[in-house]
């Protein structure tokens, strides 16, 4: 079977999307957790670069953040999270990348359409509905009960994750007949994955010429 595969962050919108969503959380529910001013010292430590270039060298500091970031919702109620990823959902379609859009109506006439992202599935499963995508992988958010834990369910679907995630779901796969689109490096497992590799970017830079890459430039 032929499939085209998105990416959601900065390829369908033209921003990043999982980290501002928690921030829309917070200010729109005034949610506060006895987390939160510790996680706002460390993740300025971050910003130092060279506390940044150091711990980059233990583990990956972006995804540690991310996962810090996400930690501040630990302990808000899932309906609340429900009812205002509704609203960010809304303001995200101002954002919304037109050409992608129209490359998934178009490909959904001939492939199966697959949304495989690293944001969060609270707000994109509403675009999943909104434009009828048969088939999604992101991340979880893991609850007890009703409350939120402040993590997501297994691995972030980031990276060569993606390529591991489809693999264990997918089987009957066309290299030679499917598409692959995303806008950033860490995709490039995904990106390569098809023979048919789109990266959506502002500018067209020498790693996607050196893989052999497309390329639609985000503008």
């Amino acid at each position: 079977m032929k499939y085209a595969f998105f990416d959601f962050c900065g390829t369908i919108t033209k921003n990043q999307t999982a980290d501002r969503f928690v921030e829309y959380v917070i200010n729109k529910s005034d949610f506060k957790n006895t987390n939160q001013i510790c996680i706002k010292l460390i993740l300025k430590l971050y910003n130092i670069k060279f506390i940044y270039k150091v711990l980059n060298k233990i583990y990956n500091v972006n995804i540690h953040k991310k996962k810090l970031i996400l930690s501040k919702l630990k302990g808000i109620r899932k309906d609340i999270i429900d009812d205002i990823s509704v609203d960010y959902y809304n303001e995200l379609k101002n954002e919304f990348n037109d050409i992608i859009i129209e490359k998934i109506k178009n490909h959904s006439k001939t492939h199966k359409i697959v949304l495989i992202s690293a944001g969060y599935e609270p707000y994109i499963k509403h675009f999943v509905n909104e434009y009828k995508i048969p088939m999604l992988f992101t991340n979880e958010f893991k609850y007890d009960g009703c409350l939120f834990l402040g993590k997501i369910k297994g691995d972030d679907v980031y990276g060569l994750n993606k390529v591991n995630v489809i693999k264990k779901n997918i089987y009957d796969y066309d290299y030679e007949n499917s598409f692959s689109y995303s806008d950033c490096f860490s995709d490039l497992p995904i990106l390569k994955f098809s023979k048919n590799g789109f990266v959506i970017s502002e500018f067209y830079d020498d790693w996607i010429k050196k893989n052999q890459l497309n390329w639609i430039q985000n503008v």
